[in-house]
């Protein structure tokens, strides 16, 4: 059996665990077209169930679900991310032009960058926004500032529109 199939099982019979209670695997052990081995497997799920409750610290007393808290954005490196501030600032940059310029300016902050030959600019750039999230303040301000330095901004393609056209 591959390993993905195997984690799929395990996924939905966590996610099993987490939306019923013990009673209610052993209300439906007890219906009456259940074969005795899925009856054996419901009353299995109610013992992990009421196990798992009565250790669970999320668990509040009267057995309600509880929210787990998960994973932010941030920490992910994902796009929403509340690290939005160093993704923009990534994407705002002249490094942002090319993937090259993305892995060159991580190089000159000691950061270690990679580019694999299917990643695009977004994901370089979100990857690079982690890095530096992931950086301490003083560093990480200085990553910042130095990704703002040149950076093209709308008014500045104004600019040298009207000059070019004054020449």
């Amino acid at each position: 059996m591959a390993k993905l199939q195997i984690h799929g099982i395990l996924s939905d019979l966590h996610k099993l665990l987490a939306s019923y209670r013990a009673p209610d695997f052993v209300a439906a052990s007890e219906h009456p077209g259940v074969s005795p081995r899925l009856r054996e497997a419901l009353q299995a799920l109610a013992r992990e169930a009421d196990s798992e409750q009565r250790t669970d610290p999320t668990r509040s007393p009267n057995r309600e679900r509880v929210l787990r808290p998960r994973n932010s954005h941030a920490e992910l490196g994902h796009p929403k991310a509340g690290g939005g501030n160093v993704l923009e600032a990534v994407r705002q940059s002249p490094h942002y032009e090319s993937s090259r310029g993305l892995v060159m300016y991580a190089r000159s902050m000691g950061l270690r960058l990679e580019a694999n030959p299917k990643d695009s600019r977004e994901r370089l750039a979100r990857r690079l926004a982690a890095l530096i999230e992931k950086m301490p303040a003083e560093k990480k301000d200085e990553a910042v500032a130095n990704l703002l330095l040149g950076r093209s901004t709308q008014t500045q393609g104004w600019i040298d529109v009207i000059k070019s056209s004054n020449q």
